[in-house]
């Protein structure tokens, strides 16, 4: 497993990252969902957030970042998708958690990481728990999946809670 950098990210990649992420909930983008999607990507990339795809033997399994990286507070915000429900549950995920992780708090320098997460989704809960982090807060049904609404967790690791 490895994660590696996006730098720079062409429209057809963005549409390839984009179509596959919506794939999870069943959905398809629109063309401008797709556009404003890339306008996002190239905007962050230019601001100095950090974007990884998770490979495994040269196969992109998801994709990665530190993103909202507030230099002043010594702050971010971190979040991990697994494309394919067929990687689900390998490690990829706990593994990504902890590479952003290092990344932020050895080579960055930053205090905290926070992540938000739907309240259903147990895996992702369990991972960040496992890692350190705890939540912090809580948004009541906040998010509206399959006609159903759903809370938006809030969870935070500080650098000194986090076991390298």
């Amino acid at each position: 497993m490895e994660l590696k950098r996006i730098q720079h990210v062409t429209y057809r990649e963005t549409e390839d990252i984009y179509h596959r992420l919506t794939k999870l909930s069943a959905y398809t983008p629109r063309f401008d969902e797709v556009y404003s999607f890339y306008k996002y990507l190239v905007a962050v990339l230019e601001e100095g957030s950090r974007y990884f795809y998770i490979m495994d033997d040269k196969t992109t399994i998801g994709i990665c970042f530190l993103k909202n990286i507030n230099r002043t507070d010594k702050k971010c915000q971190m979040d991990v998708y697994i494309f394919d429900h067929e990687n689900i549950g390998k490690g990829y995920g706990g593994f990504a958690i902890r590479s952003l992780l290092s990344i932020a708090f050895q080579e960055m320098r930053l205090h905290s990481v926070i992540s938000f997460v739907h309240s259903n989704n147990e895996r992702s809960i369990r991972a960040l728990t496992s890692i350190g982090f705890k939540e912090a807060g809580r948004l009541k049904e906040s998010i509206f999946r399959n006609n159903q609404f759903y809370d938006e967790i809030l969870f935070q690791i500080m650098e000194s809670d986090f076991i390298k």
